[in-house]
């Protein structure tokens, strides 16, 4: 008796976690009835999802209290440092979004803001390597906008609940 309580107080002190828990990014652990509208793009899509998954981890609401509407911009990429054959050493993909949250009682703009996030990456003499880098950078430049605006929206939500 006093072995198995034994191996039962050291397993459950052992620090697990499940392995396929969902963890929220920027400590947002209050959701809204809110429903995240589609947004254009491969990289729109992604962002879609990682706001829908921390807005609304159940999945749309029926009845949405509050609506938000996000426009993603084309990725703008800036070459910079450059080798003595005139090629860049390395860029920057600059990534910017506009958003705004609609109230759907009454289709009132509540909020109205936008975001810019930075990914660098080095451009490397392989060409494939290059471009892999720079698919890379895409995509830390959109989940970087993503956790930003979900701040945002979580830091006004809470500021909106309090009042």
């Amino acid at each position: 008796m006093m072995k198995r309580l034994t191996i039962l107080l050291l397993v459950s002190a052992c620090g697990f976690s499940p392995m396929y828990q969902k963890k929220t990014t920027a400590g947002l652990t209050t959701h809204y009835s809110m429903l995240v509208k589609p947004i254009n793009g491969k990289r729109g899509i992604d962002l879609r999802q990682q706001l829908r998954e921390n807005l609304s981890p159940t999945g749309d609401p029926q009845n949405p209290e509050y609506r938000l509407e996000v426009t993603l911009h084309e990725p703008r990429v800036d070459l910079r440092g450059l080798r003595q054959d005139a090629t860049a050493t390395w860029g920057t993909v600059i990534a910017k979004a506009q958003y705004r949250i609609v109230s759907t009682k009454d289709e009132k703009e509540i909020l109205k803001s936008q975001e810019t996030a930075f990914a660098s990456y080095q451009v490397l003499t392989s060409v494939y390597s290059s471009m892999t880098a720079t698919e890379d950078s895409y995509d830390r430049a959109t989940e970087t906008l993503g956790n930003q605006i979900l701040a945002h929206v979580q830091a006004f939500m809470n500021k909106r609940k309090k009042k």
